[in-house]
């Protein structure tokens, strides 16, 4: 346990024994593990102070600490530090340093950290590129999670499921579902497992693109691979159908899945009536409201103003 390993530290430093380089590394890893990351620095201040030799996997085990806590700043200091002590970078200490980039946003650094890997033939692995390619994706920056991508399938690390899911959300944030589909073939070709994620994201990729016949092909998909439908994948493909005005293959998706395990919510209904509001079937946007009130799911402003507007376009105002 890492609280006796601290412990017996402690016990340490209060009597006449010095700590040596394993005593503090074991220390710092027990540190890490019990996510105690403002220990794990004041342990390694301590080290630094009494002069004891530090060496990679005391500071990998301390940035590990500070990924954990989310303090990207103090692990980049850890790995100055590292830098100036002329130690040996290891995978470890990259890949933590670049996973708590990605926490905190910083994309840029992120890719800084890679290079310096590839600079100093630190070896990477699927964690490093995963963790860079969620940054990118996190900021939004598309471009840079394709070009990363494009160096992983070039290089003998393998790309998860995490990975292309990471490049396809990028993509999908940023309007290009045509990219997000050719990271997808690409995920096929690569005989990479796809999971409900995968399908969400592209589906909804799918949907801000007006792409409803992608969408529900897509939806289709999920059957034929065994994949579990959820709330998500259904919002994302009715939506799809609402936006292209087509009331009837969202209306059947509804019905599909209203006899199924699945949960309906307002933005299902909200969908679907919005599919039917903006083909003018009034009768059956007002049916659709009604379910929703009897399956006593909320009834929000977007599906009155729906229901109201299919009425208004048939003339059925009463």
């Amino acid at each position: 346990m890492w609280t006796g390993a601290l412990r017996i530290f402690n016990m340490m430093a209060q009597s006449e024994v010095k700590p040596d380089t394993i005593t503090y590394s074991t220390a710092i890893a027990a540190s890490e593990k019990g996510e105690k990351w403002e220990q794990a620095l004041q342990l390694c201040s301590m080290m630094m102070q009494s002069k004891v030799e530090s060496n990679t996997i005391t500071l990998s085990a301390a940035i590990s600490a500070c990924e954990k806590g989310g303090k990207w700043e103090k692990a980049l200091h850890l790995i100055g530090i590292m830098s100036c002590c002329e130690l040996e970078f290891d995978t470890i200490s990259f890949a933590a340093s670049i996973s708590a980039c990605h926490k905190g946003g910083e994309w840029e650094k992120a890719l800084v950290l890679l290079t310096m890997m590839a600079l100093g033939k630190v070896e990477t692995n699927t964690i490093v590129f995963s963790s860079a390619v969620s940054a990118c994706e996190k900021a939004g920056r598309w471009e840079m999670a394709l070009a990363l991508l494009s160096v992983i399938a070039n290089s003998e690390v393998d790309i998860d499921t995490i990975t292309f899911n990471a490049a396809i959300s990028a993509c999908s944030k940023a309007g290009k579902w045509e990219n997000s589909l050719q990271v997808l073939v690409a995920m096929q070709r690569s005989k990479v497992k796809l999971d409900i994620v995968t399908f969400n994201t592209e589906i909804s990729a799918c949907e801000k693109a007006d792409a409803w016949e992608g969408a529900l092909q897509l939806f289709s998909a999920i059957a034929e691979i065994e994949q579990e439908l959820d709330t998500i994948t259904l919002n994302a493909t009715v939506s799809a159908c609402a936006k292209g005005g087509k009331w009837e293959p969202a209306l059947q998706l509804f019905n599909v899945t209203a006899q199924s395990k699945l949960e309906l919510d307002s933005v299902t209904f909200n969908a679907a009536v919005s599919a039917c509001g903006k083909s003018g079937k009034w009768g059956k946007a007002l049916l659709l409201s009604s379910v929703m009130a009897l399956s006593k799911v909320e009834l929000a402003m977007i599906t009155s103003s729906a229901a109201i507007s299919a009425c208004e376009k048939a003339a059925r105002w009463e």
